[in-house]
């Protein structure tokens, strides 16, 4: 008698899903992300991040150009000729960029890209002329092309045409949200400086 009340008063686990055998949740999230592809989420997170840090990168500079002028004194001539720049030099490499996509390591060459951006993005802050910062935009913006073609090239590497669609959706998704960001981020910078000017 004195061992059955001490069994009753013993915690009993119940099962998460008594109708399904053990470790079926396990097996269902894993055929889930194979759905994907035999590679997983990991690659389209990289490229997601990759997407979000161009759009980050491109929206900031437009949301602080006001201060920028102050900052370097140039026009809005000058203001007009760093997107056109940018976008010929973007249109001066993205055939070459498909050229080297084709035939060398995309994973590599992919990590280079990042690289520049966050060396090159870095650098416009630390920029001490206006004739500096141009330069370095038109970099950063020949590097945004590059990375156009490589990622799309590595969705096909490690995707099937099964889930493309959706990986292209989240990597799009990944530009729209580091744009938005950045468009706050650089509405806020714009703000807090305004009124540092002010108060000073």
């Amino acid at each position: 008698a004195h061992d059955q009340a001490h069994a009753a008063m013993d915690p009993v686990e119940a099962p998460a899903d008594p109708g399904r055998p053990s470790g079926a949740v396990a097996h269902d999230a894993a055929s889930r992300l194979r759905r994907w592809g035999p590679y997983g989420l990991a690659p389209v997170l990289v490229l997601v991040a990759a997407s979000f840090i161009d759009g980050m990168e491109s929206n900031f500079i437009p949301g602080v150009l006001s201060l920028l002028q102050k900052e370097f004194h140039f026009g809005d001539t000058a203001a007009g000729a760093i997107p056109a720049a940018m976008a010929i030099a973007g249109l001066m490499v993205t055939l070459p960029a498909g050229y080297l996509a084709d035939r060398t390591n995309r994973k590599r060459l992919l990590a280079i890209v990042v690289a520049s951006w966050s060396v090159f993005t870095l650098a416009s802050g630390l920029a001490t002329t206006f004739v500096m910062f141009f330069v370095i935009r038109v970099i950063l913006g020949a590097a945004a092309n590059i990375d156009n073609p490589l990622s799309a090239s590595l969705v096909t590497d490690f995707y099937p045409a099964s889930s493309r669609a959706r990986v292209f959706a989240f990597i799009r998704a990944g530009g729209y949200v580091g744009r938005r960001w950045a468009s706050r981020s650089a509405a806020r910078s714009a703000r807090r400086s305004d009124g540092a000017r002010r108060s000073s």
